[in-house]
């Protein structure tokens, strides 16, 4: 018991023992004791009944379940007269609950630590289908068994059948809790386990044989040949359960090695306690730390070689279509680059070589490949190495680094291409490096975006999420990153057609356990929006529902009022009629002193929702700029005009803009839905803003051209445009949050009682088909420091 409760402190944290109510004999409650077998908490993240793989249980748990050593606590019930050794298993009081009065009749015996329906249903959660509710399967099916057997018992006691339950029963639980079946299913398993005791073997004889200098004495030899067939099976029983024979050996990483190291030592220490217990020939005690070293270093070697010697039998023959390929940065994006064009040759590249400017690195190996020099000696190292593609492996750059390898790679005729940023919710080795043409974002400088990724996926886990506009470039983003996280439901709206199906097809079809529903709808469709809460109840709520193209909705005023402000409104107001715990309203960076009616809508938007703190819901808005390639992005504008040989259409040659990735935006919007702990406004560091001009320019080099073969044409700023957007009002203060890329604007101006009035005054004038000035007029009472665009 002692050996126990240490491997369970060792293996996680939390108490050594585990207290739960039961119903004992006559109905009366009493408190069984176990070993912990499960994460600490695991009933307020869970149910009381555990199902097959159930995530709770611990490695050593799903051991000590096997041998049932998880019960040896239950001698103290024993003690206390609360149980005896054999007799029905007692339930929990929500079981018990559901007995009918004949199966009631159970409890008229004193509940056991073995019973008859705990042999037979001893490993009653590996019997419990995966997805399936596992209380309800359990009251449904497993239980009505078990009661059966134990009412048969309770009817016909007799100290015999006690006692051939008590030896039967607990060897029949010993004996069924090895993995034979497990070992013997595979030839392949089965060889490994024995090459493995040989090992085991050898090494056990060579600590004497080290211990001794060589000279084994006729005693010692007695001590070996008495003691290996108990360390045989010692060691067997450790090296199942330690699952070192779940691993393909050719994928052999440190978590098998930290299994190795495991079983060895729980089988090194089980070894003395066994010879002590059963007044074996004592070893010395120099020989089990021997043994203990040299069984890791045998086991983990010879695993070793097999996955050498299996890398290199499966190694093709480098061909001769195979190109050259140069990496620039050894970080840990080269290094996952480097190890899959390695071990998938047919993708068609040969590395032959590293660049970076850690002087550190010059000349060391990662994977075989060299570091072979710095930025400066690039074009010197391209003709020596006969280089033919060069790939960009940087988490972080700046944007001029980035142009420098542009321009001697088009210098020196050499493709280039560069490793995507890796999306933060995603393992980098879980998934396969995927190349992509250096993108103009790339060109402004690379970042490395810090993830809170456990905390992401906990909070989204089994959660009802909905998002407004879920077929948009954002709204499909987060649709995505919030789907990698394992939500319960995932409510899609959306009212372009296509948008919706494109975004349905990408989510559907993976088997994740998510639910994804789409549907068809208008933010500002009160009566079907309302019908959509009363199905499916969200909790977490996106809007990212809203018309954004600054220039069309100087036109169309009124739809991008009603649109944008009415949709908002109405998300709004069902997130706090059906108690959402959190809506997050997408907003911008043109909300800031506002001179478009876009951006006046945004900032009616983000005033109304503050003004709804104070309940069950939390509302938060997340301002930021603009994303590459995203819908109505520039971007794609400018490349349609380079195609077709200019001139490119800049409005000003001083205009400026905030510009992100599309997956660091998203990223960071999650970020700040964690942070959030009451209504608040959070900004996200845009960096510093970029020229337009300067942006088109990148875009010709990228495709091939020099900025002097595509004529600019400046056109002046459109209905509603500033030459530069802000981040910052004077009635606002920034505060600094536990993200570095996260902001939090205080606003030092709340709405008022009026705010009410004048919005319904503003739908008023847009129900009416008021024209515009008076809309605006409108808009201005509730925004104050907007100053529209005037022609």
């Amino acid at each position: 018991m002692i050996l126990t409760a240490l491997f369970i402190r060792l293996d996680s944290e939390g108490p050594v023992f585990f207290g739960q109510i039961r119903v004992g004999r006559n109905g009366h409650p009493f408190t069984i004791y176990k070993f912990r077998t499960m994460v600490d908490n695991a009933q307020a993240i869970g149910p009381c009944i555990t199902g097959k793989n159930d995530a709770r249980v611990t490695q050593i748990g799903r051991i000590l379940r096997w041998l049932k050593l998880d019960e040896l606590p239950q001698f103290y019930n024993v003690l206390k007269g609360d149980m005896s050794f054999v007799g029905p298993r007692p339930e929990v009081p929500e079981m018990v609950a559901h007995y009918s009065e004949a199966q009631k009749k159970v409890l008229n015996v004193r509940p056991g630590i073995l019973g008859p329906g705990q042999v037979a249903h001893q490993h009653e959660s590996e019997s419990i289908p995966e997805g399936v509710d596992p209380e309800k399967y359990y009251l449904e099916h497993v239980l009505p068994a078990k009661l059966e057997r134990d009412l048969e018992y309770a009817r016909n006691i007799s100290p015999l059948k006690d006692l051939i339950i008590l030896f039967g029963g607990s060897a029949r639980v010993i004996l069924s809790s090895v993995k034979w079946n497990y070992i013997f299913e595979s030839r392949r398993r089965f060889f490994f386990l024995v090459f493995d005791l040989i090992l085991c073997c050898l090494t056990y004889w060579a600590a004497f044989a080290l211990r001794f200098e060589g000279q084994i004495t006729d005693r010692d030899m007695e001590t070996i040949r008495v003691m290996l067939p108990y360390v045989v099976v010692v060691r067997t029983f450790c090296f199942v359960y330690s699952g070192l024979y779940q691993t393909l050996w050719q994928y052999l990483g440190i978590e098998e090695l930290v299994s190795i190291i495991k079983s060895v030592t729980i089988g090194s220490v089980l070894i003395p306690v066994l010879s002590f217990l059963l007044q074996l020939k004592l070893q010395p005690r120099s020989t089990l730390i021997m043994d203990w070293f040299l069984l890791i270093m045998s086991l983990g070697l010879s695993r070793m070689l097999f996955k050498i010697t299996v890398d290199r039998l499966k190694k093709p023959r480098l061909g001769k279509n195979r190109k050259n390929v140069l990496v620039i940065g050894a970080g840990d994006t080269g290094e996952l680059l480097i190890r899959e064009l390695i071990t998938r040759p047919e993708l068609g590249y040969r590395p032959v070589g590293f660049i970076d400017e850690d002087i550190q690195k010059l000349g060391m190996r990662m994977h075989g490949v060299k570091v072979l020099g710095r930025m400066a000696q690039l074009a010197q190292i391209i003709r020596v190495k006969n280089v033919d593609s060069v790939i960009i492996a940087l988490s972080e750059a700046s944007g001029e680094a980035i142009k420098t390898i542009i321009r001697e790679c088009r210098r020196l005729g050499l493709p280039c291409q560069i490793v995507p940023r890796m999306t933060p919710l995603a393992t980098p080795r879980a998934m396969p490096v995927r190349l992509k043409d250096v993108d103009v974002a790339d060109l402004l400088g690379r970042t490395l975006v810090h993830a809170d990724i456990d905390g992401i996926q906990h909070y989204f886990r089994d959660k009802r999420v909905l998002i407004t506009g879920a077929g948009g470039s954002i709204g499909a983003e987060l649709a995505e990153m919030i789907y990698q996280n394992h939500p319960r439901e995932m409510i899609l709206v959306d009212n372009s057609e296509s948008n919706l199906y494109e975004i349905e097809t990408q989510l559907r079809g993976r088997d994740v356990g998510t639910t994804v529903y789409c549907y068809l709808r208008n933010v500002r469709n009160e009566v079907e929006l309302e019908k959509l809460f009363q199905q499916h109840k969200p909790e977490i709520i996106y809007h990212a529902a809203a018309y954004k193209h600054v220039p069309m909705l100087e036109t169309h005023y009124a739809e991008g009022v009603l649109n944008n402000v009415l949709g908002t409104k109405t998300v709004a107001d069902l997130a706090v009629r059906f108690e959402a715990e959190t809506f997050v309203l997408i907003s911008t960076d043109k909300a800031i002193r506002p001179s478009s009616i876009m951006g006046a809508t945004k900032r009616i938007c983000e005033l109304y929702t503050q003004g709804l703190r104070g309940g069950k819901t939390k509302f938060l808005a997340v301002r930021f700029g603009n994303v590459f390639n995203s819908r109505g992005s520039v971007v794609p504008l400018f490349r349609r005009q380079i195609e077709r040989g200019g001139p490119l259409t800049i409005t000003d040659q001083e205009v400026t803009r905030y510009f992100m990735d599309l997956s660091e935006a998203v990223f960071l919007i999650l970020q700040a839905t964690l942070l959030g702990s009451e209504s608040e406004i959070f900004v996200l560091d845009m960096g510093q803003p970029v020229k337009i001009v300067d942006l088109a320019r990148n875009l010709i080099l990228l495709m091939g051209l020099s900025p002097d073969d595509i004529p600019i044409k400046y056109i002046g700023l459109r209905p509603g445009e500033k030459l530069e957007e802000e981040i910052e009002m004077k009635s606002e203060k920034l505060l600094p949050t536990a993200h570095e890329k996260i902001r939090i604007w205080k606003s030092q101006v709340a709405p008022d009682q009026q705010f009410m009035t004048r919005l319904e005054g503003l739908m008023s004038l847009i129900c009416s088909g008021a024209p515009r000035d008076k809309v605006i007029q409108s808009m201005r009472e509730i925004v104050p420091e907007y100053q529209p665009w005037i022609a």
